[in-house]
């Protein structure tokens, strides 16, 4: 996954650098090398990066738009906000 579509992607669900980095467990700055090309996205981080990019291509079919869905689970632990963004995200 390239920098402009993690960027691309993270404005269609009109989150944040810092909440993506919440989400997915790592520092602000590590987002931010991710957009700018500087470093890329690999593992789990990407997995989930992909389930994200897949529920931003299709929010209608999981109900609420993702920025309310994200809202709700912000109280939730990181952990579980990915896999309840896997589960609405679908299979690959």
């Amino acid at each position: 996954m390239t920098g402009p579509e993690i960027t691309d992607m993270r404005k269609k669900l009109e989150i944040s650098q810092e909440t993506l980095a919440r989400i997915l467990m790592v520092s602000y700055v590590t987002v931010n090398r991710w957009e700018g090309g500087h470093s890329g996205p690999k593992g789990l981080h990407l997995v989930f990066l992909q389930a994200l990019q897949r529920w931003a291509a299709h929010p209608g079919k999981t109900g609420p738009r993702p920025k309310a869905m994200l809202r709700e689970w912000s109280t939730l632990e990181p952990v579980l906000m990915l896999l309840n963004i896997l589960d609405v995200a679908g299979p690959a």
